[in-house]
Order: C-alpha cells, then sequence, then structure tokens
C-alpha cells in the first residue's frame, strides 16, 4: 500500500496512513486488504471510513473469517476508546465506521490502529495505522443579551446571556466586579457536556448573590461579567450598566 496523506480540514484534524504491516501473518494475508474512504464529520464526531475485503476460498465456519479491531491511542500510546469487533465473512467486504469526539483531547497525535485477525489464529494480524494530527479548538463565549425580571419571591434579577463553544468537559468561573475591579460575586458552573452551550448568568444586585443581614444590595453602576474556562488562559468579560432597583429596609 502506497502512503497516502489526505488533510481533513474540518475539527482541524489531518490524517496520514502508514502502511500496513504483518505483526504476525502466515500465507493468507494476500486474502484481506482494506480501502480507506474519505473521512468525514457527523453529529459533533469525526469519523474514519474503511472497507474490508477478505477474498479467502475454500474455507469453513471460523477459518473462513476476518475479525477486524479498531482502538483509538493518545500520544502517549494509552487507549482512548475501543471499538465493537466486526466480522467479514469469505468472499464478502464490510464496510466500517470509526466515529469519536476529540474535542475534550489535548492537541497532539493521535493514533488509529486497525488491527485485521484471521480465524481463531488470533495471533496472525495484519495491522493498519493511522496518523491523526489533532489541534483542540479554543474555547469561546460570546454574550448576547441583557434583561431583567422577578424571580418567584418578586424579587429582582439581572440575566446576561451568553454563549459558550468548545468547552466540553470544561468548567467556566464567572466573576461580578464593580468599576472599581472589586470583586462582589463568584460562581463556578459544573462541567460542560456540550461543545454549544447557550444559557444564562443571573445575579439579584447583592453582595455574594445572598439576601439577608450578613450581605449588601450594591448600588445601581456599571458593572463587569468576568468569564474564564478551565484550561485557558483567556479572560472574556462585558461591561454593563445596571440600574439596581433598592429594596424595601424591614
Amino acid at each position: 500500500m502506497k502512503k497516502i496523506i489526505a488533510y481533513i480540514i474540518c475539527l482541524a484534524l489531518i490524517v496520514s496512513i502508514v502502511p500496513a504491516s504483518p505483526v504476525s501473518a502466515l500465507d493468507w494475508k494476500g486474502n484481506v486488504s482494506v480501502t480507506k474512504h474519505d473521512s468525514y464529520n457527523k453529529d459533533g464526531q469525526f469519523f474514519m471510513s474503511f472497507t474490508v475485503h477478505n477474498t479467502l476460498e475454500g474455507y469453513t465456519g471460523a477459518y473462513s473469517l476476518y475479525f477486524v479491531y479498531a482502538k483509538l491511542l493518545n500520544p502517549s500510546g494509552k487507549t482512548v476508546t475501543e471499538w465493537s469487533s466486526q466480522t467479514v465473512p469469505k468472499q464478502e467486504s464490510k464496510k466500517i465506521n470509526y466515529g469519536y469526539d476529540y474535542s475534550g483531547l489535548d492537541t497532539g497525535k493521535y493514533t488509529l490502529v486497525l488491527d485485521v485477525k484471521y480465524g481463531d489464529f488470533k495471533t496472525d494480524v495484519w495491522q493498519w495505522k493511522y496518523t491523526i494530527d489533532h489541534t483542540k479548538k479554543s474555547s469561546s463565549v460570546t454574550f448576547g443579551d441583557y434583561e431583567k425580571e422577578l424571580d418567584k419571591n418578586g424579587k429582582e434579577l439581572h440575566i446576561m446571556k451568553l454563549t459558550i463553544k468548545d468547552a466540553k468537559g470544561q468548567k467556566a468561573t464567572y466573576k461580578i466586579l464593580d468599576s472599581s475591579g472589586n470583586l462582589v460575586y463568584q460562581w463556578v458552573g459544573k462541567e460542560f457536556d456540550t461543545n454549544n452551550w447557550s444559557s444564562s448568568f443571573r445575579w439579584n444586585g447583592w453582595l455574594n448573590n445572598e439576601r439577608g443581614a450578613n450581605s449588601r444590595q450594591l448600588a445601581s453602576g456599571t458593572y463587569t461579567l468576568q468569564v474564564t474556562i478551565t484550561g485557558s488562559n483567556k479572560i472574556f468579560e462585558k461591561d454593563y450598566n445596571l440600574r439596581i432597583t433598592q429594596e424595601a429596609k424591614g
């Protein structure tokens, strides 16, 4: 097999193919071949697609089958994931697609290892390796609209809408700063389970977001919502000119 290099633009993934090599193979090696198809993206996953061809003749039972195994290794050689094994009967071909969400993986060179094993001879393996040059996308925060509403107790809430992308598996820290840069409220969210998260940050206008005798309501003015994402050194922020309605003291 000649070396083929396919440049995959989506997800910043570059795939290079290492020629097939026998780990331990008998004369059956001429009866198996693999065709690699174009890689593609679907539903947030990057797929590598292959067709395995079994041209064996004159065998029956397990001896007429090829068993196909696949796993993804990280840059250190540790297994990231493995896929269920597939079987290819004699004189048949099977197309197999291996998909994975690479967005939570660190930047580096990953390897998809494709092993084809003959019948019950599980030590006889024909192997292909595909290097995936993965660059992790930087997280981003986009600030949306601001609005006010009342909570279930009829108290004022300041709502700041935002969208956070490419932060799956990470956490966001939200801070409210006054016009002098003093921290008045901080909150750490849960890990994102998606790479496209849209929601809102809510603040009641009180120090530490807590009403009561041990806190105090802040005055109207300019406040900054500051957002940071774990694994990133970027700071995202936006200023808001807030009119904070003072609650009656009882």
